[in-house]
C-alpha cells in the first residue's frame, strides 16, 4: 500500500528515541496533529454532553450531561499511566509491554510517521474517552454515576486496550485487517459494549417495547450531535498523522458518508411515520460517520457515500428491533456507532476498489483476502466487547451499585402488556 497510516497502523512498535537521533519529526505534521486534538476533545465532550441531556428525561438530565465530563477526566489518568503503554507500547502481537508507563520513553519521532510519539499519544488519548463517553449514551436515566464512570475505567483497560493493540500492531493487524480512524476499536466495540451494558442495567421507568421514550430537548440533541460531527470529521483527519491530500480525502469522505446518512435515515422516518424526526437525522449522521471510520483514508467519495447509506439504512432498520427486545437504548447507541462500525469494517474491501473513486495501492491485498481478514476482526471484537462488557460490568457493580433501587419499579414490565 503506498502508505500506511491511521490507528494503529503506523508502527505501533516504536522504539526507544535513542534508535532514531537521526530523524526529525515534521513540523507541519505535528502541528496538525496537536490542533486535531483538543477540537476532537471539544467536540467530544461537550457534543456527548449536550446530546445525552436532550436524550434524557429532565430529573436525569443533570447526570447524563455529567458522564461525558467526568470520563475525560478520569480516563486520562489510566490511559497515561498504564492504558497507553499497553495499547501501543512495545510488547507482543497481543498486549504491549511496560516501557511506555506514564508516557516515559517515548521516541522523539514514531516509526513510520514524522510526527513526535508524544503527538501520536495525545491524539490516542482522545480516542481513549471517546469510547466509554459513547457507550454511556446508552446508560441514560437509569444507571447509577459512581458505576458508569468505574465500568468505564475497568471497560477501558480490559476491552479498548487489547483490541486497540490487536487491530494496530498486533495479530489482527498480521492477518491484514484494515481500519483507517478506529471503525472496529472505537465505534464498533463501543456500540457492542453499548448494547451489552444496556441490557445488564435493564430499562427505565416507563419505557415501553413499541414507543420509545421522546427526548427532552431534540434541540439538544442536535447541537451535541453536530459537535460530535464536528469532532469525528477532525479525528478522521488527524488518524492520517499528517497534513497531506491523505487528510483532505479522508475528512471529505467523512463528511459524505454522515450527510449521506443523516437524509436516508431522515428520509425514512418522513415515509414510515409520516413527520421529521430531528434525532432521526442526527442518527444517520453518526451511523455515516461511525461508517466511515474504517475506509475514509482508503475510499473516494462513491465508496464513502455508499458506506454512509448503507450504515444508516441499516442501523435504521435495527433500531426499532433492539427496542421491542426490551433493550433500553436512549441513544440507539448500537444502531448508529456499533452499525456503522460493522458496516464500514465490512465494506472496506469493496470501498477500496478503484472503481468506486479510491486510489490505487500498489501492494492491497486482494479482495478477498482483505473480506476475510475484515471478517475475522469483526467477529473478535463483537465477541471480546460482549465478554468484556460482562465482565468490566459486574465488576463493578461489586463496588458500586448499577441502579438505583427506586428506578427498578415493575412500570416497566406492566409497559410492555400495553398496546
Amino acid at each position: 500500500m503506498k502508505a500506511i497510516f491511521g490507528l494503529g497502523l503506523v508502527g505501533l512498535t516504536a522504539s526507544p528515541a535513542a534508535a532514531q537521533l537521526t530523524v526529525a519529526p515534521d513540523s507541519g505534521d505535528t502541528g496538525w496533529v496537536l490542533a486535531v486534538a483538543p477540537i476532537a476533545l471539544l467536540g467530544i465532550v461537550v457534543g456527548f454532553a449536550l446530546r445525552h441531556a436532550g436524550l434524557a428525561q429532565q430529573r436525569a438530565a443533570p447526570n447524563a450531561a455529567l458522564s461525558p465530563l467526568a470520563i475525560a477526566a478520569a480516563i486520562p489518568l489510566l490511559w497515561v499511566a498504564l492504558g497507553y503503554s499497553l495499547a501501543f507500547g512495545p510488547g507482543s502481537a497481543w498486549i504491549g509491554g511496560v516501557g511506555n508507563l506514564f508516557l516515559g520513553n517515548l521516541a522523539d519521532i514514531r516509526e513510520g510517521t514524522t510526527i513526535s510519539d508524544a503527538a501520536f499519544a495525545l491524539l490516542q488519548t482522545v480516542f481513549a474517552i471517546a469510547a466509554p463517553t459513547i457507550i454511556a449514551g446508552a446508560l441514560i436515566g437509569r444507571a447509577r454515576f459512581g458505576w458508569i464512570l468505574g465500568f468505564s475505567l475497568a471497560w477501558s483497560l480490559l476491552v479498548y486496550v487489547p483490541v486497540s493493540r490487536w487491530v494496530g500492531a498486533g495479530w489482527l493487524a498480521g492477518l491484514g485487517t484494515l481500519d483507517f480512524a478506529g471503525g472496529l476499536t472505537l465505534h464498533l466495540s463501543a456500540g457492542v459494549s453499548a448494547l451489552t451494558a444496556a441490557w445488564m442495567v435493564g430499562t427505565r421507568p416507563g419505557f415501553r417495547r413499541s414507543i420509545p421514550l421522546p427526548a427532552q430537548s431534540p434541540v439538544l440533541v442536535l447541537a451535541g450531535s453536530a459537535a460530535i460531527w464536528v469532532a469525528l470529521l477532525a479525528l478522521a483527519g488527524g488518524s492520517a498523522l499528517a497534513a497531506t491530500d491523505d487528510t483532505a480525502r479522508a475528512i471529505v469522505n467523512a463528511h459524505l458518508a454522515a450527510g449521506a446518512g443523516a437524509l436516508v435515515w431522515i428520509g425514512t422516518d418522513a415515509i414510515l411515520r409520516r413527520k421529521l424526526d430531528a434525532p432521526g437525522f442526527a442518527n444517520g449522521a453518526l451511523a455515516g460517520l461511525a461508517g466511515a471510520a474504517a475506509v475514509a483514508g482508503y475510499t473516494g467519495p462513491i465508496g464513502a457515500i455508499l458506506v454512509g447509506l448503507a450504515a444508516s439504512l441499516l442501523g435504521r432498520a435495527i433500531a426499532p428491533l433492539i427496542t421491542k427486545l426490551r433493550i433500553d437504548d436512549p441513544a440507539q447507541v448500537a444502531a448508529t456507532f456499533g452499525v456503522g462500525g460493522l458496516v464500514g469494517a465490512l465494506l472496506l474491501p469493496l470501498a477500496m476498489l478503484p472503481a468506486l473513486g479510491a486510489p490505487v495501492f500498489e501492494d492491497a491485498a486482494p479482495f478477498l483476502q482483505q473480506l476475510v481478514a475484515q471478517l475475522v476482526a469483526i467477529v473478535t471484537v463483537l465477541l471480546w466487547s460482549v465478554l468484556g462488557t460482562l465482565i468490566t460490568g459486574y465488576m463493578a457493580a461489586m463496588l458500586v451499585p448499577m441502579r438505583d433501587q427506586e428506578d427498578t419499579e415493575p412500570a416497566s414490565a406492566e409497559a410492555d402488556t400495553q398496546p
